[in-house]
């Protein structure tokens, strides 16, 4: 994910937890014309993002945001294991773990975007533990406007509990022009669908229009 943000303008984070990708990504990035945002609802996590593009000398940079992403705008509960607030979800994916439900707002991407009145993005994450096809819905004018690279994290299991495949987030990609590339140790695969023996969770969408980024990628193809 870094090697294909180098030399890019724009980055959205989503699910930023405590900024690891933030800061990270804000190292390659044009350093004369250079932008992130950072969304993360949970507010005791979102401190510490706060606190740690501050000790990084990157406020400049990173805008962050209390706020998470869905299909829909409003507030909505969240999970939070008490001891592991990363793991945060819209459902309780933890049961065996102590948690506590808090209230977060959350947004559209494409409503975010526009309030922001940001540039064209050229580069996402998301991490949002399970409601990835949920902020895909509703990042219509970014996929077919914006184009950008993609990483999303999905698991069966996770996506199993909000009711969906990962199979039906490659299919709304594939309709935007996207195709999905598996992430693994050290390798790159394209995947046309994920099935019970995938083991990648970690999956970059490309466009036709990324040649630069395929190319890259093909440095990473698994033998």
């Amino acid at each position: 994910m870094i090697v294909l943000a180098r030399g890019k303008s724009r980055f959205l984070d989503i699910g930023a937890n405590i900024g690891w990708f933030s800061l990270h990504i804000a190292a390659v990035l044009n350093p004369h014309d250079r932008r992130i945002y950072a969304l993360e609802p949970v507010k005791r996590t979102f401190e510490v993002l706060a606190l740690n593009i501050a000790l990084n000398d990157l406020s400049d940079v990173i805008r962050a945001f209390n706020l998470g992403a869905s299909d829909r705008l409003g507030e909505l509960c969240f999970s939070v294991p008490k001891s592991a607030a990363a793991a945060a979800s819209m459902i309780d994916l933890h049961p065996d773990w102590p948690s506590e439900q808090q209230v977060c707002s959350v947004t559209t991407i494409d409503a975010f975007l526009a309030e922001q009145a940001a540039d064209k993005i050229d580069i996402v994450k998301c991490d949002v533990e399970g409601a990835e096809l949920m902020v895909m819905q509703g990042a219509t004018r970014l996929l077919t406007q914006d184009r950008p690279v993609l990483l999303l994290e999905v698991l069966r299991k996770w996506s199993r509990a909000f009711g969906y495949h990962p199979n039906d987030l490659i299919s709304l990609m594939a309709q935007n022009g996207y195709a999905c590339f598996g992430v693994g140790k050290g390798s790159v695969r394209q995947i046309a669908a994920v099935d019970e023996d995938t083991l990648e969770t970690n999956y970059l969408f490309l466009t036709e229009a990324h040649a630069n980024e395929r190319l890259i990628l093909e440095t990473f193809k698994a033998p």
